[in-house]
C-alpha cells in the first residue's frame, strides 16, 4: 500500500462526510414531492432513450425484476410514468416518460443546483474545477477493472438494497452525463458517491459508458437499434463541459431496418460526423449525442438525434486522372478528420486537423490538401485554414500531402505524416517506411503559411525543404497510419501509434517530447477478424486512458451490430475501443 502523504489534522474524510451530509440534508429536505434517486435515474433513462420495456429499464437501473415493478407502481402513482403492452408481444410492457415526469426531472435538477451554489458558494469557479477534478479521479481509481456486481459480501447492506444499488448507480450515472443536470450537479454527487458505498463505485447504469473492449454507441443508435459504421474515431475533451469529450468520426455507413422491415444499408454520410458524450477513463462511452453540422444551431444535449455531415464538403477535387471529383457516382469528396487538440491560441476552441480526399473506391484514395480547422464547441462555430492544397499539375510534396495527429508543446504545434513505399498490403522496414514530422509556432497567424512550417532531418535540426524531411523513427514500420497524443495527464509521455498491418497489429512508441527521442513502449493487436483486410483507424484517447491501460479505439470490419447481431455479413463493421497495458 502506498505511504499516506496527508499530514496530521488533515486528513480528508470527515470533511467530505461533513459535506456529504450536509448535501444530503438540503436534497432530503427540497420542497415536497421532491424525488429520490432511483426515481431520477429512472426518468432520466427513460428520458433519453425513450420508450423501453421493463427488463431493458431494469437492466438499465441495475435492479432485480422484482423491484423493478415496486418503482414502477411508485411512478405510476405519480402520474411521473406510463406503462402500456407491446403490440409486438402482449407479454411485455413498455415504459414511457409522461409529459409530468419530465417536467418533474427538471425541476429536481434545478433544486440541485440551488443546493451545490450554497454548499460551495466560498469557492470560486477554478477551485470548484480543481475540487471536481480530484475527486473524480479519487472515484476512478476506487474499484477493481473486473467488479461488475454488488454483493452482500462486498458492500454494506444498505447499500445491496434495491434503493441502494439505483442510488449508487444515479450518482455515478449523472457523474459521466454531458450536461451534468446541471454541470454543478456532478461536482456534488462525486461527495455522495465516496461516502455512499466505496465497493459499488463499479456499478454503473448500461446506458452510460461499458468496460473495453466494447463498441462505441451513440444515443442514435440505443434509440433506433440502429448501426452506425463509422470509419475512425478521434475525441477530445471539451473545454468547459467537465467530464465531456467531444467525438470526431470520417465516413459514416447508417445500417437499420428499412420501411419494410429489412435490415440493410439506409443511409451514408461521406467525410465527418461528431457527436459529445460522457469521458470516464477506462470505460467506453455507449451513449454519444450527434451534432449538427458545423455553423448550424448547437442542438441540445443530450439527443438521440440522427449522426449529420460536421466538416462541410470540400470542393474543386479531382480524380486520379484528372477529371471531377463526384461528377459520377464512382468517386466522392471527403474531408477526413485526422486529429484534434485544446487550440493554443484560445482554450475555450478546439483545433481539428483534416485531409482531403477524393475517394474513388475501396483503398484508393487520392489525396488534395491538408487543413486546419479551428472549432468553437460551445456555439458549434468553425473557421477552416486550409494550408497545403495539391496543385493538378505538380502534386504534393509527399510529407506535406496527409499530415495529422496535432499536439501542442514548448510554443509549437507538432504535425505527423507517414509513408510506405511497398506497393503491397504489407510494409516491412526495407520498403523505406518514413515517420514525418513538421512544427511550425502555435500562433495561428503562422498556420496559413506553408513557408513557415520546418521538418525534422535529424534531432535539434529542421529544415523548411519538406523534400528533404527524414524519419523521426527510423526503421519504423506504417502501414495503415499513426496517430500521436499526450498521455503526461496519466503518468505517461508523448505516445505515438503506428499500424502495422491491416490485421491490426501496432507498436505504441513513447518519448519525452513530441519530436523524440522514440521507443518502443508496448506492442499490441486490436481484435478483428483474422483474416482482415480492412482493420484500420487505431487512435489512441489520452482521456479514456489510465495509468494502466492505454485505450484504443479502431474500425473493426468483423464487428456486428449491437442491437442485431444476427444481421446480414454485409453490414459494415463498427468502431470500438479496446484497452492495452502500458
Amino acid at each position: 500500500m502506498a505511504e499516506s502523504t496527508v499530514a496530521d489534522g488533515q486528513q480528508l474524510l470527515p470533511l467530505i462526510d461533513h459535506l456529504a451530509r450536509v448535501g444530503r440534508r438540503a436534497t432530503d429536505t427540497c420542497s415536497s414531492g421532491c424525488l429520490r434517486p432511483r426515481h431520477l435515474i429512472a426518468l432520466k433513462v427513460l428520458g433519453e432513450r425513450g420508450p423501453l420495456t421493463q427488463h431493458a429499464l431494469g437492466a438499465a437501473l441495475s435492479l432485480d425484476p422484482s423491484n423493478v415493478v415496486g418503482l414502477l407502481n411508485e411512478l405510476e402513482e405519480r402520474d411521473l410514468i406510463t406503462r402500456r403492452r407491446d403490440p409486438a408481444d402482449r407479454r411485455r410492457h413498455i415504459v414511457e416518460l409522461s409529459d409530468s415526469g419530465s417536467a418533474e426531472l427538471t425541476r429536481t435538477y434545478r433544486e440541485f443546483g440551488i443546493v451545490e451554489d450554497d454548499l460551495f458558494k466560498m469557492l470560486t469557479a477554478e477551485e470548484r474545477a480543481t475540487l471536481y477534478s480530484l475527486l473524480s479521479r479519487a472515484v476512478a481509481a476506487l474499484a477493481p477493472a473486473d467488479s461488475t456486481a454488488c454483493t452482500a459480501a462486498e458492500c454494506a447492506p444498505s447499500a445491496c438494497t434495491a434503493d441502494g444499488q439505483a442510488e449508487l448507480s444515479f450518482y455515478r450515472e449523472r457523474i459521466r452525463q454531458p450536461d451534468g443536470g446541471p454541470p454543478m450537479l456532478r461536482r456534488l454527487l462525486i461527495l455522495f458517491v465516496l461516502i455512499a458505498g466505496v465497493s459499488l463505485v463499479p456499478l454503473l447504469p448500461a446506458d452510460a459508458a461499458a468496460r473495453p473492449p466494447h463498441q462505441i454507441l451513440s444515443n442514435y443508435e440505443n434509440a433506433t437499434k440502429a448501426s452506425l459504421a463509422r470509419d475512425c474515431g478521434f475525441s477530445q475533451p471539451v473545454p468547459g463541459k467537465h467530464a465531456t469529450s467531444l467525438w470526431l468520426f470520417c465516413d459514416t455507413a447508417v445500417y437499420g431496418f428499412n420501411s419494410k422491415g429489412a435490415w440493410g444499408l439506409t443511409g451514408f454520410i461521406t467525410g465527418s460526423t461528431a457527436a459529445e458524450g460522457p469521458a470516464a477513463p477506462g470505460l467506453v462511452p455507449t451513449n454519444l449525442s450527434e451534432l449538427t453540422s458545423v455553423n448550424t444551431r448547437l442542438p441540445k444535449f443530450p439527443n438521440r438525434n440522427a449522426p449529420a455531415h460536421f466538416l462541410t464538403i470540400p470542393t474543386g477535387l479531382v480524380t486520379a486522372e484528372g477529371g471531377k471529383c463526384g461528377a459520377t457516382s464512382a468517386s466522392y469528396a471527403a474531408s477526413w478528420i485526422s486529429g484534434v487538440a485544446r487550440d493554443p491560441a484560445k482554450p475555450s476552441d478546439l483545433l481539428i486537423s483534416f485531409d482531403n480526399y477524393c475517394v474513388e473506391g475501396a483503398f484508393k484514395f487520392h489525396p488534395e490538401g491538408f487543413g486546419l480547422a479551428v472549432y468553437d464547441p460551445a456555439n458549434n462555430k468553425l473557421t477552416t485554414r486550409l494550408v497545403f492544397k495539391a496543385d493538378t499539375k505538380t502534386g504534393l510534396t509527399l510529407p506535406q500531402q496527409v499530415l495529422s495527429s496535432p499536439v501542442v508543446y514548448g510554443g509549437y504545434l507538432y504535425l505527423y505524416n507517414y509513408r510506405c513505399a511497398s506497393p503491397s498490403f504489407t510494409c516491412p522496414a526495407s520498403a523505406k517506411n518514413a515517420v514525418y514530422l513538421a512544427r511550425v509556432r502555435a500562433t495561428p497567424s503562422a498556420w496559413d503559411n506553408p513557408s513557415a512550417y520546418r521538418w525534422f532531418t535529424k534531432p535539434d535540426t529542421w529544415t523548411s525543404s519538406p523534400g528533404r524531411a527524414t524519419s523521426v523513427i527510423a526503421g519504423a514500420t506504417v502501414i495503415a497510419g499513426l496517430n500521436v497524443g499526450d498521455y503526461r495527464s496519466v503518468g505517461q509521455r508523448f505516445v505515438l501509434i503506428a499500424q502495422e498491418s491491416l490485421e491490426g497489429a501496432f507498436t505504441a512508441y513513447e518519448a519525452p517530447t513530441p519530436a523524440g527521442p522514440w521507443r518502443v513502449k508496448t506492442k499490441g493487436t486490436v481484435a478483428c477478424p483474422s483474416n482482415s483486410i480492412d482493420c484500420h483507424a487505431i487512435i489512441g484517447h489520452p482521456e479514456l486512458s489510465t495509468r494502466k491501460s492505454l485505450l484504443i479505439s479502431f474500425y473493426n470490419p468483423g464487428a456486428v451490430p449491437f442491437y442485431n447481431p444476427t444481421a446480414p455479413a454485409s453490414t459494415d463493421g463498427h468502431l470500438e475501443l479496446a484497452a492495452f497495458p502500458w
